[in-house]
Parts: structure tokens; sequence; C-alpha cells
């Protein structure tokens, strides 16, 4: 008993150091990209019951959050129909930046995210001492958490309202308690097992693959032999689990099909189009099956069709060893960032792990750790195999757990053999990973000794690398050494218009967005504050690299300072670009000026193929079938071959050459996902 209180103690102090030393090193940053979208939509989910905010996520983080922020600390907000994702991003940025204190918004939601994302951690640890033993487990646990609490990429995401931390957790919880249900069958494993896969859904799309891995586990051992237990018992075990997490998931939307109490479709574009726009059929099809079944809250599956969209049909640039990958990046992107992400400490723990694992036999842990082992693997498949690279180490945080559990059986192993060599060779790989990961400061941006934070930027250029959270740093670096000599810089960072406003910063962009008609050149002068990702994207899109002629003449982490004269052609064609989509995708939309905005972006850069399917849809919406139809086929002439956008493309000059132009839908335009 004394050793498992002393062992709690320990589990409690490596939770509460973790937390420390995050909130002290990520105490500079700003908001992450999508964190004021989670939080406007939370919001509306804990004090409205009203699920068509953000529906990209399941609620779970959402309505957490949105628990803590009291109508004192921040306003309810005010729906009104929003034209596309386009222009809810900037209605739930207005909502926090502008109708509330981002300030005290932001530190009310890191403390609630520390609070779930702990007791995340702290369940998970519980879970592995309840499926590896009294023997085994506590070392187990605190193994894991101490790797947890180490790892820079876990601490940058304890505080931010983001879905990647706790999907990563639940899912390893889950499948952990569900091999313990399978095998004993033990009720309390059922109920936990369900209920964490549940969270997991809860939390983050990505789950289905933890409900794919749950289910052949299951499968798997039905198929053994075990006589204590009546097949029609463990079949019933299984079921047991996923339908436990089913209701579960059904629980966070408050057992509601319709996105909102007054059940009419109220989503920024209607979940028939979200369905529709999956090219591949077997994806429509089985959306489309849950649509019609209720199998699934709308709100999810509006979200499901989404990622699908995203994840296995989408495109977005990734700068990756010093070349930007446009629409998939290699196979080995994911296990290489883990590879330069991960400190070498760690890496060299979970070896060790593996190590000892195979050359230790009978070590009573050992088929737990291989459905983990076996789970990781499904993990890294599905994440090589997908279109998600351009999140980096964001999405492939869901690895690092199992990683964190192999590490611990290096210690458990070691421990029992009552090796000094083994235990003193971890605890120095323990050491070394401190010393390497937890002295930096904005440890989102942390890249270990195999390219080293300095130079990390001219090889990677993924949301792993910046995400956003150096807005507060440029606001001091503009009231301090630009608005003294009243130079307004050219910034190129967040696409918060309101965020840039609120914290005082003058840019050009603010002031060719009130004046388009002063943005009449190429060629630019003057400050630029750009950060390296936009600058490596050398895409058909926009082009930076005049800038990379020229040295800067300073850097704050991944914000590059230049100063002189530039020909942006590419970047000036892109601001003519989203000055169309905002026209376009608003409340009320001038279709006339979208049209006259992206051609005159497509007159500066005319490669992008997915500018022409703009326009197209632009015209289209007007009612002008020949100007429809020459976008159409622009786009058709620009398009990579072998994109998935082709046979679409083709199909949609088809419909406006011989159907009436007011009954055909829009050609979804895949930049926009």
């Amino acid at each position: 008993m004394k050793r498992q209180v002393v062992f709690a103690g320990l589990l409690l102090i490596l939770l509460l150091s973790g937390i420390l030393r995050s909130a002290i090193a990520t105490r500079l940053d700003s908001f992450d990209l999508d964190e004021a979208y989670h939080i406007t939509a939370g919001v509306t989910y804990a004090r409205l019951g009203d699920y068509r905010l953000n529906p990209e996520h399941p609620p779970l983080v959402k309505l957490w959050v949105g628990m803590f922020l009291r109508p004192n600390i921040f306003k309810t907000p005010q729906f009104h129909p929003l034209a596309d994702k386009y222009e809810e991003r900037h209605f739930t940025e207005d909502v926090v930046f502008t109708q509330n204190d981002p300030d005290v918004t932001q530190r009310r939601a890191r403390l609630a995210m520390f609070g779930l994302n702990g007791a995340l951690a702290f369940a998970f640890s519980l879970a592995l001492w309840r499926v590896f033993g009294s023997e085994t487990g506590p070392v187990m646990a605190t193994g894991a958490i101490a790797f947890l609490m180490i790892d820079p990429t876990v601490s940058a995401h304890l505080p931010v309202v983001l879905t990647d931390l706790p999907v990563a957790i639940l899912g390893t919880t889950a499948v952990l308690l569900s091999w313990s249900a399978f095998r004993w069958g033990r009720i309390l494993d059922v109920v936990l097992a369900g209920l964490s896969l549940g969270l997991a859904l809860g939390a983050k799309h990505t789950a289905l693959i933890v409900v794919i891995a749950v289910t052949l586990l299951g499968a798997i051992m039905l198929l053994r032999q075990d006589e204590s237990r009546t097949r029609l018992g463990r079949v019933g075990g299984v079921l047991a689990v996923l339908v436990l997490a089913w209701v579960t998931l059904w629980g966070l939307y408050r057992f509601r099909f319709n996105e909102s109490p007054s059940g009419v479709d109220l989503f920024n574009r209607t979940l028939s189009a979200k369905v529709a726009d999956l090219h591949r059929p077997q994806l429509r099809n089985a959306v489309s099956f849950m649509v019609q079944t209720h199998f699934l809250p709308r709100s999810y599956l509006w979200g499901l069709a989404d990622i699908m969209h995203v994840g296995l049909e989408g495109s977005r640039p990734v700068f990756f060893l010093g070349r930007t990958y446009s629409k998939r990046a290699p196979t080995y992107f994911f296990p290489t960032i883990l590879l330069v992400k991960l400190p070498l400490g760690l890496l060299a723990l979970a070896l060790a792990g593996g190590t000892l694992v195979l050359t230790t036999r009978k070590w009573p842990g050992e088929e737990p750790l291989l459905v983990l082992v076996l789970f990781a693997c499904l993990l890294l498949v599905m994440l090589m195999t997908g279109t998600s690279s351009y999140a980096g180490i964001r999405h492939g945080l869901i690895v690092v757990p199992p990683l964190a559990v192999v590490a611990a059986a290096a210690l458990a192993i070691a421990r029992k053999r009552k090796s000094r060599i083994w235990l003193i060779s971890l605890g120095l790989a323990f050491l070394a990973a401190a010393a390497s990961a937890v002295p930096v400061l904005r440890p989102w941006e942390y890249y270990n000794e195999i390219v080293g934070m300095q130079d990390a930027w001219q090889y990677f250029g993924d949301e792993g690398a910046d995400s956003g959270q150096r807005t507060k740093e440029i606001a001091v670096y503009y009231h301090q050494q630009l608005q003294p000599k009243g130079e307004l810089p050219y910034l190129d960072y967040s696409d918060s218009f309101a965020e840039d406003a609120r914290r005082g910063i003058r840019d050009m962009q603010g002031l060719w967005k009130d004046h388009p008609e002063a943005d009449n050149s190429d060629v630019i002068n003057g400050t630029f504050l750009i950060s390296a990702p936009s600058i490596l994207w050398n895409t058909s899109a926009y082009d930076y690299t005049p800038l990379l002629k020229t040295k800067p003449v300073g850097r704050f982490g991944s914000i590059m300072i230049y100063r002189g004269t530039f020909d942006l052609a590419g970047a000036r064609a892109f601001r003519f670009v989203e000055r169309a989509l905002d026209a376009e995708y608003s409340s009320q939309p001038d279709l006339p000026k979208a049209a006259e905005y992206m051609t005159t972006s497509l007159a500066i850069n005319p490669a992008p193929y997915w500018r022409w399917i703009e326009l197209g849809n632009i015209e289209l919406q007007r009612g002008l079938r020949s100007e429809a139809v020459r976008a159409y086929e622009n786009a058709k002439a620009y398009v990579p071959a072998g994109d998935e956008m082709i046979g679409p493309i083709a199909e949609q000059i088809r419909r406006v050459q011989q159907e009436d132009v007011k009954s055909v839908p829009i050609l979804r335009n895949p930049k926009l996902e």
C-alpha cells in the first residue's frame, strides 16, 4: 500500500510539474490559428445547445472550454446567416478579438485546457496502472507520464484549445482499456473502455481510426481460446464497448440529431452540399447512409464529410526537406517529423523499450504492449497515406502516447531484471531529453539536435513549425520599432485582421483592405514581417522567393524581417483572391465585384487552377454560361495531371453547357477547406 501511495504521489508531481513547465514556456504564446474558431463555437454549444458553428470538430473540447467562459467573461455571440467556412472564420474571430477581451479569454481558456488535458493524462496513467497490474503498472504509469511531460509538443498543446492532444491521450487509453475488457470481461473495464472511446470520438474525427483498432482487437480476441468465458459473452463485451461509445458521443450532442433546437439546416454550407463535395462514391454513399438513418448527429456527419474531403481528397501545401509539396507529402513525412520533433533522449527510450521487449521472455505486459505497438503502426500508416501533412507534428501527436508506453516498458523490464546498467542508461536518457526540451521557451517550435531550432525553418514549413502564435510579439515590434516612424509594414502572418486591429497593428494589408485601389503595383518597398513557411512555400499560388535573395535584418522565432524593394506579383495576386472571396462569401455577396477581383488576380498569375474554379463559380451564380464555361475550361487546362479534380471539372463543364445554369450547383473549390 505504501508503495502505491508513493507512485501515486510521483504521478501527481510529474503531472503538476509538466503543467507548470508548460505554463511558463508558453506564457508568451498568442492564440493558435484555430482557437478563436473553437472558443466561439464552444460557448454557443454550452450556453445555447446550438452546434452549427465549427462542425469540423466534435464538441468535447469546445464544450469544456465553453463551460468555463461564463457570460461575465465572454459575451454570447449573436448569430446571423454565414456564407461558407470563409465567412464563419471571420465571424468567430470578430467575436473573440473585437466583441470580447482576447487576453482575458485566453487566460481562462488556458486554465480550462490545463485542467482537461491534465485530467486526461492522469486517467491515462491510471489505465496503464490497471492494465499492467499492481506490480508493473505503477512503473509503466510514471514512465509514460514522465515521457509525455518532457515532450515539448505535448507541453505546447497542454494549454491550447485544440483537439489533437485530447484525442491522442483518449485514443491510447481506449485501446488499453478495450484490451483489458476483451481479455478479462470485467464490467468496469467494459464501461471505462466504452466511455474513453466515446470521449475520443467526441474530441476529433481521427478517433474513427481508434474505433477500427478496437473493433479489430475485439475480433482477434474472439478467436482466442478462453474456457472461462462463453463466446456469446465475449461478443457481448465487444458490442457493449462500441455501443457505449456511440451513446457517449450522442450524449455530447445532447442526444439531438439536428444542430439546433429549431431543427433547421443552419450550417455555413448545407449538409447535403457538404456530402456532395466528396468525390469518391463510396465515401459519399457511406455518409449519406448515416444521414438518412440518423446514425450519428448531423453536426458530426457534416464534420466527417469535411475531414474526409480534406484528409483523403484535399491538398494543402507543405514545405518539407527543402521542397514544397502541393498535393501529398512523401510517405516518409510523418516518420521524419517524429524523428526531428521528439527529443533524442525520448527516442532512445522508445528504442530501448522495443529492444528490451523483444529480448525478454514471459514479460507479463507483453500482450497489451504488443497491442499498442500495432495500434501505433496502424495510426502511422493512416497518416502516411493521407493528406494531413500540412499540420505536421500536430496530426502526428496521436502516435506519441503509444511511444511513451513503449519507453515506459524499458523502465519496467530493466527494473524487473534488476539491471543497474540498463537503469542508469535509461535514467541518463530521461535526463538528456529533459535537458534538451524543458528549458526551451515556445516549445511549439522545438526541433531536436538533428536539425536544431535555429536552422529548422530551412527544412520544415508546416503548422508544427509555426501556427500563428507570435502575433503579440509582432505587435510589440510594431509599436516599438515601426509606429514611432509612421511606417506601415507589410505583414503576412495571421489571417485575422480582427486580432491585428485589436492589438493596434496597422499594416499595408489593412490599408489595402480599406482602399483596394491603392494596391496597384507588384513592386513593394518597406519592412516585411513574414513567417518562414510563407516564404518557403514556393507554389503557383503565391511566390515570396524574391525575399530569399536578400538577408533578413531581424528574426524572432519563425518570423523573418526584411527591408528593401521587392517584386511580389504572386503576393499581390493572392490579395485580390482574398478580396474576391470576401465579396463572394458574404451574407450580402457582391458577385460582380468578386468577378472583377478574381479576374485581376488571374491576370497577374493565371497558374492556380482553383482560382479559375472560383471564377467559374462566381460567373455561374451570375447566370453567365459562356463566362463560367471559359473559366472552368481554364481550370481544366491548369490542373496538374493526376489530380482528383480533373473529373469533377470536366463534369462541371458538361453540365453548365447542357443544363439550365440556375439548376447547376457550383463546383466546390478544394482550397476553401
